[in-house]
């Protein structure tokens, strides 16, 4: 007969592996080129371990407990190791970079990248814990019909982490933008959007994204909105030093080329970069007034 406490010292075992990941990961001792590697040999020794006794006490029944019921412990276990992951390590090293920090393009660098290196993390660890949890994907989740653990790893980062910060992730977002807008006025309306920008800019605007759990619903709601209620702001404020120059409506044109350039590097999806344009447009061609009469662009 198998009780509880086969089940909870088969767990104790497979938890020292799932820290050894998790220790590697903040360690940082995997890289891009050796993770598959790693990954598989750790996961590996997790499945393996499901095949022998100690594993099979958790899929075995006995007089009070069912196959099912030891399932739906692994998949909770799962669950909660993915939560303690997160709240333990996750939101400290982001907390870090929000509150009271004045917001320079430099700290929205930082911040950003922290993100992206935690969502990065955070797939990894889904990988792992998906692989080695496979038998649950295959069984308990469709007899069941509960999300996949792909699933419910996602959504553990949407609760704990993009409900948190994603109002600071786009407000760093809009400051990186800005401050290439304005050093494109001080180089003459040239673009110089940095490589790393680019790179950072879209793995955020990904994430936003895949935060929409098949929608664009994240994306709109949490970007988008935002997005375009600041660059109507930031034009706002430029108007009447763009209106004394003598090629105005030169300067408006190309104004209009850049944010759609800079937006398709971002890659923003194109309904924006529409509504962008006609953000633009309705700031910067509202009428003129001077001495020479009222124009409109």
């Amino acid at each position: 007969k198998h009780t509880m406490g086969d089940f909870q010292d088969a767990w104790q075992r497979i938890q020292l592996r799932i820290d050894i990941l998790i220790s590697m990961l903040e360690n940082g001792s995997i890289t891009e080129t050796n993770a598959c590697l790693e990954a598989n040999k750790l996961c590996t020794n997790l499945c393996m371990m499901q095949t022998t006794q100690q594993h099979q006490q958790l899929t075995k029944s006995s007089p009070s407990t069912t196959d099912s019921d030891y399932q739906s412990l692994l998949y909770k276990k799962y669950k909660d190791t993915m939560e303690l992951y997160t709240r333990s390590k996750v939101l400290p090293s982001l907390r870090g970079f929000t509150g009271n920090i004045i917001r320079t393009k430099e700290s929205s660098t930082l911040f950003l990248e922290q993100v992206r290196h935690r969502w990065y993390n955070h797939h990894i660890m889904i990988k792992w814990l998906k692989n080695a949890f496979a038998y649950l994907d295959s069984h308990y989740v469709r007899t069941n019909g509960v999300p996949t653990l792909y699933q419910v790893g996602l959504d553990v980062f949407y609760d704990v982490v993009y409900t948190e910060f994603k109002c600071d992730i786009v407000v760093s977002c809009i400051e990186i933008i800005n401050s290439d807008r304005k050093e494109s006025h001080h180089q003459n309306d040239n673009i110089t959007v940095l490589n790393n920008d680019k790179i950072l800019l879209k793995s955020t605007i990904e994430l936003f994204e895949t935060m929409g759990m098949g929608s664009l619903n994240s994306y709109q709601e949490d970007f988008e909105v935002p997005f375009l209620e600041s660059t109507q702001e930031y034009y706002a404020t430029r108007q009447i030093e763009l209106q004394q120059d003598a090629q105005y409506h030169n300067r408006v044109a190309r104004i209009l080329v850049q944010e759609e350039d800079r937006a398709r590097r971002f890659s923003l999806r194109p309904s924006t970069i529409e509504k962008l344009r006609d953000v633009c447009i309705g700031v910067l061609t509202r009428t003129r007034k001077g001495g020479g009469g009222d124009e409109r662009g």
